[in-house]
């Protein structure tokens, strides 16, 4: 019988804990490595930096906004807006 929709696949989810369970084990060691790695190659670094963003930031999304009625701005115009 298949598992529902949405329902996380055992696996995956042992897979999870067991690489979180490795990875906190190797915080130290990565992050002197991370420091080492800066002082031998600055490119290697940047490119290993840029490859973990995507795990720490949300993802960009497109959004469109639509002004309901279109105003001159007042910075524009010789009227003051304070006046």
């Amino acid at each position: 019988m298949p598992r529902k929709k949405g329902t996380p696949n055992k696996i995956t989810r042992e897979t999870r804990e067991l690489l979180q369970t490795i990875l906190e084990g190797e915080l130290d060691h990565i992050s002197s490595a991370l420091v080492r790695l800066r002082g031998e190659n600055p490119f290697g670094y940047l490119k290993t930096l840029t490859g973990l963003l995507p795990y720490i930031l949300p993802k960009c999304t497109e959004q469109e906004f639509e002004a309901k009625e279109k105003k001159p701005l007042t910075w524009f115009t010789d009227q003051n807006p304070f006046a």
